[in-house]
């Protein structure tokens, strides 16, 4: 299918796909046909070879064999068959104090609470090229603690297609089905315990689910925008039941055993959505504001329109000197005997060449994005004028869901500091408010958090706070900021 279609993208340009070694031609009726013919016969080889590969991949699971991954908790991987577990006779005795511990007290939390007490972690994998924070810290969390429980590897089981697991059975063949054989390495724990714990995680999993079920539904309409300056990990909305009434805030999301040492830990949701929400309506409104944020975005762009396409075309005449000289030493090099000394000299200039070129035309790229960053940026102006005009004309009759959409379809981040909010814009055209990767940019409306090349600003989590001598510029009043009045207005 993928051929198919850059056969159909290649007749747009009026474009023909021609095999210089298989004499294939699109251009006459019989090339195309040998063509199609060829692709579908290497399709067919290829799902050949796929299903080969799953059929080898069940049998080996049948005989209770690993087909890959990491030792788990209890186990190392055999020295010589890596298809099987050895037990690890210090770390099986961890095993089953969690087993024991967990039907003690029936609870996951409880569970990890007593674990960091005695000085038991989670095992780390240093083969392994993505560990999780908090395995890497040595911490359990309820979610590491339910995945132990519930893997049957324990109880000497192993399971074939656990990714299989739930789907209907008949739209699936004999291969991919879900089950449990008997492992090749020996148990840790005892069936009767195994299953023991399964059941008191279904209770407490339905005991859940109606509680949350019957439980009041709150909106925070700023989760999944707010970052913390400090840590930069995400700020979730949360409640707590007081004498009279139940309070909203945000505060960075509970991991048992995680301290949280930023300054501020925590900040009532109704003042900081508030300083928001009268941000968005007022203060964008204020003449010389939109202005501010056009500022920031030439700025961040550290050059003029004129100057980036003057260096774009040096870049080109020098390319072009480029091509001509290697052109001018593939050709010194065919009246050259082979092996002699200038011939690696001649080797040697091509290399630098290409190596010289390849770096020219990716700077040419970002100079390309640069330019057009600086011709876009009335454009992104507008763009932005016109969503905060959709959001201060729909939000007040809106529905908590609606008002959290408009939202999205306005900010792609808020930073929050102790002295306040820095808001990171959303720009680029996004009719149905869903943010995909390739539209998550932005500007910030004060200088602290400005991009260096563009204003693309992803939030992962490579993202740098700003330093305390930087937060400059303006802010979003918000709770939390010593020294300042609980208002929630715009600072």
């Amino acid at each position: 299918m993928d051929f198919c279609n850059l056969l159909s993208d290649l007749d747009k340009f009026h474009a023909k796909f021609l095999s210089v070694k298989e004499q294939f031609d699109t251009s006459t009726p019989a090339g195309e046909m040998m063509i199609y013919n060829m692709i579908n016969l290497a399709q067919f080889e290829r799902k050949q070879t796929s299903e080969r590969v799953a059929l080898s991949c069940h049998s080996r699971a049948l005989r209770g064999l690993l087909n890959g991954g990491s030792a788990i908790l209890g186990y190392d991987k055999h020295s010589v068959n890596k298809g099987t577990y050895v037990v690890n006779e210090a770390e099986a005795e961890q095993v089953r104090t969690i087993f024991r511990i967990f039907l003690e007290t029936g609870s996951r939390a409880k569970t990890c609470m007593r674990l960091h007490a005695m000085g038991i972690g989670p095992k780390v994998n240093p083969n392994r090229k993505s560990v999780q924070r908090h395995i890497e810290e040595k911490r359990w969390t309820p979610q590491t603690i339910g995945s132990l429980l519930k893997n049957p590897a324990y109880a000497g089981l192993h399971e074939v297609n656990k990714e299989s697991k739930g789907k209907d059975e008949a739209h699936l063949k004999h291969w991919q089905k879900n089950q449990l054989v008997k492992a090749s390495w020996p148990a840790i724990i005892g069936m009767d315990t195994f299953e023991s714990a399964q059941l008191v995680l279904a209770e407490a999993q339905k005991f859940q689910r109606a509680r949350l079920e019957g439980a009041e539904r709150r909106v925070f309409l700023l989760s999944g925008l707010l970052r913390c300056s400090e840590c930069g990990r995400a700020l979730i909305g949360q409640s707590a039941h007081g004498s009279s009434s139940v309070h909203r805030y945000y505060s960075h999301k509970y991991v048992q055993g995680e301290v949280v040492k930023c300054a501020v830990k925590s900040f009532r949701a109704d003042e900081a959505e508030e300083a928001v929400i009268s941000h968005l309506t007022t203060v964008l409104k204020e003449a010389g504001y939109m202005d501010k944020i056009e500022e920031n975005l030439r700025a961040s762009v550290h050059t003029n329109g004129d100057a980036l396409k003057a260096e774009t075309s040096r870049i080109a005449k020098r390319l072009l000197a480029i091509e001509k000289e290697i052109s001018g030493v593939f050709d010194l090099q065919t009246e050259m005997s082979q092996g002699s000394q200038a011939m690696s000299l001649v080797h040697e200039r091509l290399n630098n060449l290409g190596k010289e070129r390849s770096e020219l035309e990716n700077y040419r790229e970002d100079l390309k994005l640069q330019i057009h960053n600086a011709e876009s940026i009335r454009e992104q102006r507008k763009e932005l004028e016109e969503r905060v005009f959709e959001f201060t004309r729909g939000f007040q009759k809106a529905t908590p869901n609606l008002k959290k959409r408009l939202l999205r379809r306005t900010i792609q981040a808020l930073v929050h500091t102790p002295e306040g909010f820095h808001v990171l814009y959303l720009l680029g055209k996004e009719s149905s408010g869903e943010r995909s990767s390739e539209n998550k940019k932005g500007t910030l409306d004060s200088s602290p958090l400005a991009p260096q090349k563009s204003n693309v600003i992803p939030f992962e989590k490579s993202y740098q706070p700003p330093s305390a001598a930087s937060r400059a510029g303006s802010l979003i009043g918000c709770c939390g900021a010593p020294g300042r009045t609980r208002t929630g207005t715009p600072v």
